[in-house]
């Protein structure tokens, strides 16, 4: 456990403790041989809270998505903050050293904005049912609410570096998204593929109507190894990573709808007319779901 966690069990101790010393100087070597390697008060953590460090202090910002190495959990003896690294898009730590809130801490600092993020009354994406809001797949964009109800992290999720040892799925977002899983199956169909419609367990596995993805078909798809391509609500990836699919996640960002709609353009005219749809689209999950947007 970490030096926080183990200072934390002793202080909530209401009895007598007798602590038994012993010199276990093997054990004690393999501790230190093990701190590089995500145990005790070395690990990682991806953030999913926004915070704005005190001006003149060494705390570190952070938004959803941040990835940080843990290098203390009891800075200079007191429960309360961690001594961290940031690190870059390449998972290397050249992000700069500081302090940023313990866990406990976090949480009470986390801002409203961050629980309820959700779009206003004008917006193009309206629930039409509280189950389709938890499916796995959608129907149309219109129908579905980008709103972070489905899944609530904690401040600091925990995590390690892996190779998954599998074809992962992928999911695009943007204003062409449609257009880039279509080329992606069309040209390069010997390395991705859409879920399939029925699975040989019957008709309990099929793809609904509705177009909720069950998580057989993505396996199936995983199992001839390829990629699957899912077009699903941003508040599906979480759901797919918790599962342990870890999804490929892309934006493709266009800052003007100009943009989107020559992209469209290009490619037919009946594509274009969706332009502003999808422009919209992309702009809502950035703000909704910035982990998705970079």
């Amino acid at each position: 456990m970490t030096r926080e966690e183990a200072v934390l069990k002793i202080m909530n101790l209401d009895e007598r403790v007798d602590l038994v010393l012993r010199n276990r100087i093997t054990e004690f070597r393999r501790v230190l041989a093990n701190t590089g390697n995500d145990s005790g008060d070395s690990f990682h953590i991806r953030t999913h809270m926004t915070y704005e460090a005190p001006k003149g202090s060494n705390h570190l910002s952070f938004k959803p998505g941040d990835l940080f190495k843990v290098t203390d959990t009891l800075r200079s003896g007191v429960i309360g903050e961690w001594n961290v690294v940031r690190l870059d898009s390449k998972n290397d730590e050249t992000g700069g050293r500081g302090v940023i809130p313990n866990k406990a801490r976090a949480e009470a600092f986390r801002k409203p904005k961050d629980e309820r993020d959700k779009p206003g009354r004008g917006s193009i994406f309206r629930r039409k049912s509280q189950k389709r809001s938890k499916s796995l797949g959608r129907d149309h964009w219109e129908d579905v609410v980008f709103a972070k109800e489905a899944t609530k992290h904690p401040p600091y999720e925990r995590i390690v570096l892996r190779e998954p040892g599998f074809m992962r799925p992928v999911v695009i977002y943007g204003g062409v998204s449609d257009i880039a899983q279509e080329r992606l199956l069309r040209e390069v169909n010997d390395l991705y593929e859409s879920p399939p419609s029925t699975l040989d367990g019957g008709p309990d596995e099929e793809i609904s109507k509705s177009g909720i993805v069950k998580l057989g078909c993505i396996r199936a798809v995983i199992d001839l190894g390829k990629h699957c391509v899912l077009d699903v609500v941003p508040g599906a990836v979480d759901k797919l990573n918790y599962a342990q699919y870890y999804p490929i996640v892309i934006n493709l960002k266009t800052d003007k709808k100009e943009v989107v709609k020559d992209l469209r353009m290009k490619c037919s005219a009946v594509a274009a007319k969706a332009s502003k749809k999808f422009f919209e689209q992309s702009q809502r999950i950035e703000r909704a779901y910035p982990h998705c947007s970079e």
